[in-house]
């Protein structure tokens, strides 16, 4: 190793080394608790047990950060979700019979507005795609007729 100006030399080595890091320590708690009990899914019920007790203590100043550990670990994250709308929508119907329908929805109170900003930019997305199959597929036979393509 290159010696530079912060680099200690042998004989200067601190007294006092960094100690384990936090993640450590509580490994080798679970550890030696798996050993102390019958099996290792009895250790972790004991765990969560001290856990929710230290959890629901009013006394105990890591009471709320346990508390939000216990939530974050038992059960998944709650995310928005909308509720199933319904409303007469013309599925063989052209785009325009669609956005309109939606809009209709829209106008009278079926849908909230961003539910209906979902399904027209949905129906934008397929739009689009759809276009840029038609145009591929055109310009496929283009090429064919005019002896361009490789196929």
């Amino acid at each position: 190793m290159a010696k530079s100006s912060t680099t200690f030399a042998e004989d200067k080595q601190p007294n006092k080394r960094r100690g384990k890091s936090g993640k450590t320590l509580v490994l080798e708690g679970i550890k030696a608790a798996i050993s102390l009990c019958e099996s290792a899914e009895q250790a972790q019920t004991l765990y969560f047990k001290e856990v929710a007790q230290r959890a629901f203590n009013p006394d105990d100043k890591d009471s709320a950060m346990l508390l939000k550990w216990m939530g974050d670990k038992g059960w998944a994250s709650l995310k928005a979700v909308l509720e199933p709308v319904a409303f007469e929508y013309p599925e063989d119907g052209s785009r325009l019979e669609k956005a309109d329908a939606v809009l209709n929805a829209m106008a009278k109170g079926v849908i909230p507005a961003d539910v209906g900003s979902l399904f027209l930019r949905a129906n934008d997305d397929v739009s689009s795609i759809e276009v840029d199959d038609v145009l591929r597929k055109r310009l496929e036979e283009i090429e064919k007729s005019l002896g361009l393509s490789n196929d």
